[in-house]
């Protein structure tokens, strides 16, 4: 490809001040920051056919992202759904109903992120506190903050069976983040894998989300499309009690 150019940062705070679209960027937009947008560069040069990238995550390290296309037949278990997003500056889509331990939950927020570069889903501690306290605490688990900021939990097996899915809707598709991949069991100890922090305005999806969906991200649409990904319902890896 050519004439894009690449950033070599040396050291950097948030990314606030970043004057790039990402690692990558794989975003739909600069976000004003005069950067260029690498799939869409890829695509007006002729080097992709579709204006899009798909992703596939496999915990077994079989994970792969596809520039200019993507293929279902190999990747997902189900039909792929499109979603416009709710403005081109993010993969944003509107939050519709959630559902948890078959009663009904309201969010703080109204609105979820797809983020390619988030590690563990991201919600505010407004969502975080009430649905840990409900199912989690009150079940008189021992809890603390391990090293990497994730919450540990001592738990059994009939504790940890007691934690439920979490369903919610996106633009009337029904999704699922299962027990195992947001509040995973490692002998005596659970962890919850979910990152938080206060005054978030969205939910933001990361790779334990992607685990059970086949993803793609078409910017000629501004849309996201999801199916379920060959992994759906696999059991999580143990890669975060330690």
């Amino acid at each position: 490809m050519e004439d894009f150019l690449f950033m070599n940062v040396i050291y950097q705070e948030l990314l606030g001040g970043l004057h790039g679209a990402g690692l990558i960027g794989l975003a739909p937009s600069t976000q004003y920051s005069g950067s260029q947008l690498f799939v869409p560069s890829l695509y007006e040069q002729g080097a992709i056919k579709q204006n899009l990238f798909a992703m596939f995550i496999d915990n077994e390290g079989g994970s792969k992202i596809q520039m200019g296309g993507y293929n279902t037949e190999k990747y997902a278990s189900g039909d792929m759904h499109f979603h416009k997003i709710n403005s081109p500056m993010f993969w944003n889509l509107p939050l519709g109903p959630v559902e948890i331990g078959g009663e009904p939950y309201i969010p703080h927020v109204k609105a979820v992120m797809a983020d390619t570069g988030t590690s563990m889903n991201l919600i505010p501690d407004e969502d975080f506190n009430p649905i840990m306290q409900k199912f989690v605490y009150s079940q008189g688990m021992n809890c603390w903050k391990m090293q990497n900021t994730l919450t540990a939990c001592g738990c059994t097996e009939e504790q940890h069976e007691k934690v439920p899915d979490i369903n919610f809707e996106l633009d009337g598709q029904q999704m699922v983040i299962p027990r195992d991949m947001w509040f995973e069991k490692s002998g005596d100890t659970c962890v919850a894998k979910f990152m938080h922090h206060p005054g978030r305005n969205e939910w933001i999806l990361g790779l334990n989300f992607f685990n059970n969906y086949y993803t793609v991200f078409d910017y000629g649409e501004n849309s996201i499309g999801f199916a379920k990904s060959k992994n759906f319902g696999r059991k999580a890896k143990n890669g975060f009690v330690s």
